[in-house]
């Protein structure tokens, strides 16, 4: 069943059975995934005092997304979405044992840290493409933009309850029930992928046919200046934005002398102002991509500065909060843009093409920010990546988004 049509609210979209029940497996999955970052991200911050390696958590996940973006868009886009989500989702439960075990055996060092991440992120990239067209398929037409921010929400909702409950249950238990924790979540999402009975599609090519309409996608890339233009400040968002999360931990070790329990609450914060963006959205809408992007990126600039002087959490908490209000509308505008401005037949492959430059950008920036941090410090590498976002912005605001400025719908418009 359809969700029904609805007012102003993404939420009303939860009125309908099948898009609840999916919604609902989504969070599931995503409460695993933040568990498990949260749990790898402070493992390797109490492990290591190398700011590089605890970046390179984050870009390890960011490495095998970028390694199989394309061909998940063309996996997804070629073969019948329950099956290639039923697949990723038990991947990531057999990963997320692997590391608990690891941990109850005391054999969860740096090395296997970095490798089973990149494990997960292989997983996460071959379903999140099938999954990013099958959520706004299973809404109306007319509700993609909803479908999407309420996709976004489920994410931002594990965000905000993952992070707290890790941080206790790291404190409490270790990080063996953490991540065994993270692998019930991961379930939950297989379970439902194989209980879902969407309508039969037979596949559409093997792997010949995947490289194929790999290189197809890529050469529509190449032709459409409205996709290149979305690309580019994808690529200029991401690039400056990852050294928040990628050295947030050490934000709540070294600046704020927080613990499991505190970097949890910060991670959450990040998630509460999601949510708010989730509602915010749709009356942002007319503003239109152009403003919502340049905006935001300034926006999230002021919050990198303010987290490098504060020192105080009652400084860092509401401007955290303000920092995930952006990490909604910024990644949503762009994600609801691809999808409006890709055809159909390739839909799933632009997406992916989309995934794979976020989280290209997102993994070097990781590695810079680390990188940057091991010689001049985490406050002066915030200032660095504050600067990049502004010149960023500059360049957004100063270049049109042919074939996207006017469609209308959320994050898009003028």
């Amino acid at each position: 069943m359809l969700a029904r049509p609805g007012g102003g609210s993404p939420w009303e979209l939860l009125s309908g059975r099948v898009f609840r029940a999916l919604w609902v497996a989504a969070l599931a999955s995503s409460m695993g995934s933040w568990i498990e970052g949260v749990a790898v991200m402070w493992k390797m911050a109490e492990l290591t005092d190398s700011p590089l390696l605890v970046a390179l958590v984050q870009t390890a996940g960011s490495l095998a997304i970028v390694t199989l973006a394309v061909p998940g868009g063309a996996i997804s886009d070629l073969w019948p979405r329950r099956a290639i989500l039923a697949v990723t989702q038990g991947w990531a439960v057999a990963t997320a044992l692997a590391l608990a075990l690891s941990a109850a055996l005391g054999l969860l060092d740096p090395a296997v840290i970095i490798v089973l991440t990149f494990s997960l992120g292989l997983a996460t990239t071959l379903g999140w493409p099938a999954w990013q067209v099958t959520l706004p398929e299973v809404a109306l037409p007319t509700q993609m933009p909803a479908a999407v921010a309420l996709n976004s929400a489920q994410w931002n909702i594990a965000q905000l309850l993952a992070p707290a409950l890790t941080g206790v249950v790291l404190a409490v238990a270790g990080s063996s029930a953490a991540l065994g924790l993270s692998a019930l979540g991961f379930a939950g999402f297989f379970g439902a992928a194989l209980l879902w009975r969407p309508a039969r599609v037979r596949p559409r090519g093997g792997l010949v046919h995947v490289h194929v309409a790999g290189r197809v996608a890529l050469r529509y890339a190449r032709r459409s200046g409205a996709l290149r233009a979305l690309l580019v400040r994808t690529a200029l968002f991401a690039l400056p934005a990852s050294a928040m999360l990628a050295l947030l931990p050490l934000v709540a070790r070294r600046l704020l002398h927080e613990g499991s329990s505190g970097y949890g609450l910060l991670l959450s914060l990040i998630g509460a102002g999601a949510l708010l963006g989730v509602t915010l959205l749709p009356r942002l809408a007319p503003l239109g991509s152009k403003v919502l992007l340049w905006a935001g990126m300034l926006l999230l600039a002021v919050t990198l500065v303010v987290v490098a002087v504060a020192r105080s959490t009652w400084i860092v908490w509401p401007d955290l909060f303000v920092a995930g209000t952006v990490w909604l509308v910024v990644p949503t505008t762009l994600v609801v843009a691809v999808q409006r401005v890709t055809p159909p037949r390739i839909r799933s492959r632009g997406l992916g093409m989309y995934l794979a430059v976020y989280q290209g950008a997102f993994a070097i920036g990781s590695t810079t920010a680390g990188l940057v941090a091991d010689r001049v410090g985490v406050p002066l590498t915030f200032f660095a990546a504050a600067l990049a976002l502004v010149l960023g912005a500059l360049v957004a605001a100063r270049t049109p988004l042919p074939g996207v400025e006017g469609t209308g719908g959320a994050g898009l418009g003028r």
